[in-house]
């Protein structure tokens, strides 16, 4: 297995660690803590998003 197809596969692995990490905590705290977290990452990217769109920033395009 060559060097990118071992990180692809140790980022995977991360990745499936972290999902059932994040849903056991979810499973245990109070909806009212979580979903408060939640809805603070969301609006922090809603403002990127806006911050992007006013100052014309182009992320990247599709063909």
């Amino acid at each position: 297995m060559d060097e990118v197809e071992e990180d692809r596969k140790k980022n995977f692995e991360q990745r499936l660690i972290y999902i059932e990490e994040y849903a056991d905590w979810v499973k245990n705290t109070p909806n009212k803590v979580w979903s408060k977290q939640q809805k603070e990452m969301i609006d922090s990217v809603l403002r990127s998003a806006d911050r992007i769109r006013i100052q014309g920033i182009v992320v990247s395009e599709k063909d």
